[in-house]
């Protein structure tokens, strides 16, 4: 079985987020690039690591963007999935820390 291949996007929604990620060398300007709902967005392309870090700092940078991933050579979709996930693990760290 071959190994799944995913290319991760950004959107950014305000020009506070676009220049960050400009000006971030881990993300390279894809273009305007169609996704599953058939909306044509400008889409930033990053590698996991550099969303990671992106996901982490939303909050502290004030940035506001949409995540979307694509799998192979299919559509552009949405993957706020990984937002969540993000928030679930800070939250069960806490109740970690609280237990203490």
């Amino acid at each position: 079985m071959a190994e799944r291949t995913y290319v991760w996007y950004v959107y950014p929604r305000d020009a506070h987020t676009n220049q960050a990620l400009s000006l971030n060398s881990g993300f390279e300007f894809a273009g305007e690039m169609t996704c599953k709902d058939n909306t044509k967005r400008q889409l930033w392309c990053g590698n996991s690591l550099s969303i990671d870090a992106l996901c982490q700092s939303k909050q502290s940078l004030g940035l506001d963007f949409l995540l979307f991933v694509q799998e192979g050579r299919g559509t552009i979709r949405p993957a706020n999935f990984r937002l969540k996930i993000r928030r679930k693990k800070k939250a069960f760290v806490r109740t970690l820390a609280e237990r203490r």
